[in-house]
């Protein structure tokens, strides 16, 4: 029996399932749990939090003080959270009910079956890549998100920029895991200027690589801004 401690609610039926955890898929989750319902989240990845846990570097959320601490409140109210291999939904027809400890995770039929609603809440991993350029497919070529991904992993599973850290990192990449990137010492060019490109821009910085040049098709941002124009929207705001 689930309980919302925090808000004292009396859970009603029907149950709701909610597919990846995600920022707006956690809220979602909340507010229905927060109502009265049922909530089981479903997170394909071994962590709770989707982009603010792998997709959003260290130094601008805490993972400990910000997206775990928020995902303990929300499964001391009562939110059950399925992570890994069985919180991805099958694409098999094989039967796999959740709470049978399988390795796979429930099909979409399954989850309709055993939940009166459904929401997805899947995010967007796809990135936007650039195979009509001439050179794509060479080496030394990574999308954002998969640098960012493996490096937010490598810290939370590793420790901190440090020797340690980078033992860990050097296992995984002659190991289990080859996509593992390492910026240091390397001269690191960045196509994009915006949220996630600085997000690189940052890693690579503290990954102590040789140099980082960023090209961004926007004009360069003043080093001050003006009073009525709050920066970094100035090239967006018509004068």
């Amino acid at each position: 029996e689930l309980h919302a401690v925090a808000a004292a609610l009396e859970l009603v039926d029907p149950p709701g399932c909610r597919n990846s955890a995600r920022g707006c898929g956690l809220a979602a989750a909340d507010q229905l749990n927060k109502m009265g319902h049922r909530v089981t989240v479903l997170e394909r990845s071994d962590r709770i939090g989707g982009l603010m846990m792998y997709g959003v570097p260290n130094m601008k959320t805490d993972k400990v003080d910000v997206v775990r601490r928020r995902v303990n409140i929300m499964k001391q109210e009562g939110v059950n959270f399925i992570c890994g291999p069985q919180g991805r939904v099958a694409e098999s027809s094989q039967e796999a009910a959740i709470d049978q400890g399988t390795n796979m995770g429930p099909r979409a039929a399954q989850l309709l079956e055993e939940y009166d609603a459904v929401l997805l809440a899947v995010g967007s991993t796809v990135a936007r890549d650039m195979q009509t350029v001439t050179g794509r497919d060479l080496n030394g070529i990574h999308l954002a998100m998969d640098y960012l991904t493996f490096n937010t992993k490598a810290l939370l599973d590793g420790g901190d920029v440090s020797n340690k850290w980078r033992r860990w990192w050097g296992a995984k990449k002659n190991g289990t895991d080859p996509k593992v990137l390492d910026a240091k010492d390397k001269k690191v060019i960045v196509i994009g200027g915006g949220d996630t490109g600085n997000d690189c821009i940052g890693t690579a910085v503290r990954q102590g690589a040789k140099s980082v040049i960023n090209l961004e098709l926007m004009p360069q941002p003043p080093q001050t801004r003006s009073p009525n124009n709050p920066w970094p929207h100035w090239p967006l705001v018509f004068t």
